[in-house]
């Protein structure tokens, strides 16, 4: 319909405007084992401190993902280093 290109045009911008920014960093099964994995596992309450801490860190849009075979963390900076200082304040690794 007629409407939708003025409702994606916004949108698009928006995703342009941040996509340079979005980054991911983690340690997965495939190159790290089990015992370094665990010291970078995030527990509910170290995520929410995450979360609370990560605008004050330069971090925005934050998402974490802590399984045992991976711990990720996805947000929009600067730089992909701002991402991995945060996941470190928050866990043990």
């Amino acid at each position: 319909p007629q409407y939708l290109k003025y409702i994606c045009k916004p949108i698009g911008i928006v995703l342009r405007n941040i996509m340079h920014k979005l980054f991911v960093a983690g340690i997965s099964y495939k190159r790290t084992d089990a015992a370094v994995r665990g010291t970078f596992a995030v527990s509910s309450e170290a995520y929410l401190q995450l979360l609370q801490n990560s605008n004050a860190a330069g971090v925005s849009e934050v998402f974490v993902i802590s399984t045992c075979n991976r711990t990720e963390i996805y947000g929009c900076a600067e730089n992909a280093q701002l991402l991995i200082q945060l996941l470190c304040q928050h866990t043990q690794g």
